[in-house]
């Protein structure tokens, strides 16, 4: 005899994807009734929220104790780099509500792709969207689901662009640099402008700056991959294979690269568009 399997989800998860269990039930004529109760339940519990929700739609505002209900699992998530400035991607995992100090954040932990000389691979990232009053545009949080950008379509063919240039640089490159490059100190971005030639190279990197913050990488098995580990002789875990990547995952690759401005002396994090890709 078969043993069920008992399924826990939260309710405002389940919430969220209204309108999915909708469009099954009405597109599966062999759908549980329960899912019909469900469905039932659900509009139900959440009339007030949905009738405030879609007011706010329409306009595309939002509040701070309805931000929850526009992240999905797997939603592609508009934010920008904090070092540069530049438009960047991540991919929601999941998000809650919490308490730091006297403000409270929905914080979101998602993931983009990232190179650590070794391994190309999943990074894990936190942002957080501190507590507002009233309402706000949509657009303008700090981080949001990307179809809300006015210019969606332009930002993701712009982004997997430059995450195929990413790729490109992920190995040991010497090329011309002008812009805004920044060191990360006490987690905070020192921002240093370069007009010089440089060398990309993260690999050299990370062996240098042995103390500076490095992403841990996942492969596709979602494995993690210890970036001091790789260092050892004979060492043979891989991440993601560049050949094997699709639109999407170069659209989370990361905004920045690895390398060290011959003409400041200093070694820095750059923004990948911004070079002259003439050795």
């Amino acid at each position: 005899m078969n043993q069920l399997t008992r399924v826990q989800v939260k309710q405002n998860t389940l919430y969220k994807y209204l309108s999915e269990l909708e469009a099954y039930q009405s597109s599966n004529f062999q759908a549980h009734a329960h899912l019909g109760l469900l469905i039932e339940y659900m509009k139900n519990a959440y009339t007030v929220i949905t009738q405030h929700l879609n007011s706010l739609l329409q306009n595309d505002e939002i509040t701070f104790g309805l931000v929850w209900t526009l992240f999905k699992h797997n939603t592609l998530i508009y934010t920008t780099c904090p070092g540069t400035g530049k438009p960047r991607c991540i991919r929601y995992n999941f998000g809650k509500m919490v308490i730091m100090g006297n403000a409270e954040y929905f914080c979101i932990e998602g993931h983009y792709l990232d190179y650590n000389g070794r391994a190309l691979g999943k990074v894990s990232e936190v942002l957080t969207i501190q507590q507002f009053q009233g309402t706000k545009l949509i657009s303008t949080l700090k981080a949001f689901p990307l179809h809300y950008h006015q210019n969606a379509d332009e930002v993701q063919l712009r982004l997997t662009d430059y995450g195929r240039k990413f790729v490109f640089l992920r190995e040991a490159h010497h090329v011309q640099y002008q812009g805004m490059a920044f060191q990360m100190k006490n987690g905070v971005p020192v921002k240093i402008q370069v007009n010089s030639r440089v060398v990309i190279d993260a690999a050299f990197f990370c062996k240098k700056n042995p103390n500076y913050p490095r992403p841990f990488i996942k492969g596709r098995n979602g494995n993690v991959i210890d970036i001091n580990l790789l260092n050892l002789p004979g060492n043979k875990m891989q991440g993601m294979d560049p050949t094997e990547m699709s639109g999407d995952d170069f659209l989370l690759c990361s905004p920045t690269v690895l390398g060290f401005s011959l003409g400041n002396k200093l070694w820095c994090k750059w923004s990948q568009v911004a070079y002259n890709y003439q050795s």
